[in-house]
């Protein structure tokens, strides 16, 4: 099974280490994160490794933009502890974009009951400091796709 990085992902945490955000430098303010996949070289199972978020990172929306994938049914999104711990087959079998949070929780992250919790508590962890500082969001593959470019642009606040 291959790990294959977005180039944001690669371009911060594996070329230019230095410049990582920690979670106290957010300040409260609405952010947001773009990575964006090419599903070209990925076989059912492979993860994609999107961004990472800190623990304490509250969603506001998430957003899935894609031409039509074909050979891909759905991607998940979640992290290393749970490949769906946020999102549970999203479907990119047709072009389009998709507002995730707002979708009512069809899924996984229902935004009536997930809305108030941080990053962390969504993922499953008992306790803020079970989860990793910065928590690595990965997409996992559910099969082999046709070369298509897939962008997630996540908005948070961070406290």
């Amino acid at each position: 099974m291959a790990n294959i990085n977005s180039t944001q992902y690669k371009n911060v945490y594996v070329d230019d280490p230095a410049k990582v955000l920690h979670g106290g430098e957010y300040f409260g303010r609405l952010r947001r994160a773009v990575a964006e996949i090419s599903t070209g070289s990925a076989t059912s199972g492979d993860t994609y490794t999107l961004l990472k978020l800190p623990r304490n990172a509250m969603l506001h929306n998430v957003k899935v933009y894609n031409a039509a994938v074909t050979g891909e049914t759905d991607l998940d999104v979640g992290d290393e502890n749970d490949v769906d711990g946020l999102f549970d087959g999203i479907d990119i079998s047709s072009a389009g974009s998709k507002e995730l949070v707002a979708d009512g929780g069809t899924n996984g992250y229902d935004p009536q009951t997930d809305s108030a919790k941080k990053l962390w508590e969504v993922l499953g962890y008992s306790k803020e400091t079970d989860a990793p500082e910065n928590v690595k969001v990965i997409a996992t593959s559910s099969g082999n796709a046709a070369d298509v470019n897939v962008a997630f642009v996540f908005e948070y606040v961070v406290d």
